[in-house]
């Protein structure tokens, strides 16, 4: 059971995954809210929902909001100065991954155009080979037909009164 999960999960991931890429840097072109702390409370139903299926746009924005919030402009009396070390750190870490996530998309468009490049190029170079396959089958064949010839004139040149030839000719088999 668990297995089927995570296969859907991985097909929905790679199915979504160009509408997924968002740039690292969109932490200086918009500014975050402060952090929406209404996700983690106990009856907040939308944490329920990510965790119940696999939505990556959900994922994405949460994860923007985490990266992106400034966590000093809340009310900060009650928490631990170390939780928020902690918090700055997670900060960077997501951060480091949507660039990672970012460049990793980037060469996967540059690959994918790659292959095409040497896709088409190995078909170019497959229908050249089939067709300099198929000259090479009609040469032979040319090939044999001439040696039959010769081979032919040789007999006829070697018999008596053939080809006006009086001087003995020594036949070579050519198969």
């Amino acid at each position: 059971m668990s297995e089927v999960r995570v296969e859907e999960k991985v097909d929905v991931l790679v199915a979504t995954e160009e509408e997924v890429v968002v740039s690292a840097d969109r932490a200086a072109d918009e500014e975050f809210d402060a952090f929406d702390l209404t996700l983690f409370t106990d009856d907040c139903p939308q944490v329920a929902e990510l965790l119940g299926q696999v939505d990556i746009g959900a994922l994405q924005d949460v994860m923007e909001n985490l990266t992106f919030c400034d966590i000093e402009a809340e009310d900060l009396r009650y928490v631990d100065p170390n939780f928020m070390k902690l918090f700055q750190l997670a900060q960077l870490m997501i951060e480091y991954l949507l660039h990672s996530q970012d460049f990793l998309a980037g060469s996967r468009q540059q690959l994918i155009e790659e292959l095409e490049v040497v896709s088409s190029r190995a078909q170019m170079l497959t229908d050249t080979n089939e067709k300099q396959a198929a000259e090479l089958n009609a040469l032979k064949k040319e090939s044999r037909i001439v040696r039959k010839t010769l081979y032919a004139y040789q007999l006829m040149a070697k018999m008596p009164g053939g080809l006006g030839s009086t001087q003995p000719t020594v036949i070579t088999a050519y198969h």
